[in-house]
């Protein structure tokens, strides 16, 4: 897991703290969980056993629940878990020798052994506190979009055009690579990660789009 990026609360968003879950019966893992997130600009939400938190009343998603595994025999309880709050964002913790069913890792945004940082933690939240963001704008996104397509394709009416797509992906990719070059400083290393691309991948689109590097 790479090192988490540094952020402050009010680097985060305004308003109230983005909750995040936190699952352990033992104390001194609340703790160890808690510290890390709570300086990164998170709310710990404690709760001691995963019991708890399926009739823990949320009207929403928190933004992700940590989940202590470790001596957890039975997946049962931890298939209960995911059941009864599927919309949630779940990362496992887990002992060397601790297995989870391959049918809940598929509602798992990560997994750690017990021997991680608070780097990890840390990263792991900021990560999902921004997917979330994303969620949050998708919808709004993808009308947008759509009526702007809906307008575009009236304009064209009949004419002959064959290349729709192949423009519409520049124009996208285009704003997208300026804007993630200009958050990385001109990483292309970083950038290419954030993005999940190979960096010659990356290179090849930024010549190609005319994307300036720095």
């Amino acid at each position: 897991m790479g090192g988490a990026k540094e952020m402050k609360q009010s680097e985060m968003q305004t308003g109230p703290l983005p909750i995040v879950a936190v699952s352990s019966p033992s104390p001194l893992m609340l703790r160890r969980l808690c510290r890390p997130l709570a300086a990164a600009g998170f709310k710990p939400f404690e709760v001691s056993s995963l019991e708890k938190l399926i009739h823990c009343p949320r009207q929403s998603p928190f933004i992700v629940c940590f989940l202590d595994l470790r001596g957890v025999e039975s997946t049962q309880v931890i298939a209960e878990c995911v059941k009864a709050r599927p919309a949630e964002r779940y990362i496992f913790i887990k002992g060397d020798a601790n297995a989870v069913d391959g049918n809940i890792e598929l509602n798992s945004f990560g997994s750690l052994t017990d021997s991680f940082t608070d780097s990890d933690i840390a990263g792991l939240a900021i990560r999902a506190a921004a997917q979330e963001r994303l969620e949050q704008q998708e919808a709004p996104l993808e009308e947008l979009l759509y009526l702007r397509f809906c307008s575009f394709l009236q304009q064209l009416g009949r004419a002959p055009m064959d290349d729709l797509y192949e423009l519409v992906r520049e124009r996208v990719d285009r704003p997208l690579l300026n804007a993630v070059m200009q958050w990385a400083d001109g990483n292309q290393s970083k950038a290419s990660e954030l993005l999940g691309i190979h960096r010659n991948t990356l290179r090849t689109k930024l010549k190609s789009l005319g994307v300036d590097k720095k």
